[in-house]
């Protein structure tokens, strides 16, 4: 009898330091005891519940990133348009100034100071295909900025044009 009542007592003490033990919350860290406690209690639900509430965050998140960046993309696409576009006017100034250089130089003029005016016509195409080879490498300009810059070599190179083609004309 004093045996049986110590082996009771011996899984009274084990049970007793089993359920004194700390809790948690985290089926992976308790133990049986601990999940029991946490199923009893709503503590794994309400993790349970927690976990979906952040996965369901995580997900309007990543929905607006792929938003973002989707309309990255359409501007990106936009912006390379309108850079191949900048590109193909500098290069079309760029070859009318080359058949504009020809003809001045293929012109023979008599006067004293049509060649003078001829030398400084000259001058100023190159002073023109440097600041347009500039253009092509400048970055960081505004929309608005390129295209007045475009308006303005666009208007020097007819100014440029209109003197030359009278220069050779006569």
């Amino acid at each position: 009898m004093k045996r049986v009542a110590l082996y009771i007592a011996g899984i009274a003490f084990a049970l007793f330091s089993l359920c004194s033990c700390a809790t948690t919350s985290n089926p992976a860290e308790g133990g049986f005891f601990s999940g029991v406690q946490g199923l009893r209690s709503g503590e794994y639900q309400n993790r349970v519940n927690q976990k979906q509430s952040d996965l369901g965050q995580l997900k309007e998140s990543g929905s607006q990133l792929r938003a973002e960046q989707e309309n990255l993309s359409e501007r990106s696409a936009d912006l390379a348009s309108r850079e191949r576009s900048y590109r193909h006017r500098l290069a079309h100034m760029n070859r009318d100034l080359a058949r504009l250089q020809a003809r001045l130089r293929k012109s023979r003029i008599n006067t004293k100071s049509g060649r003078a005016q001829k030398v400084q016509l000259e001058k100023n195409l190159t002073t023109l295909k440097v600041r347009i080879r500039t253009q092509e490498h400048s970055g960081g300009l505004s929309e608005d900025q390129i295209q007045q810059q475009l308006a303005g070599l666009q208007q020097e190179k007819s100014r440029l044009e209109h003197e030359i083609l009278n220069l050779t004309s006569q």
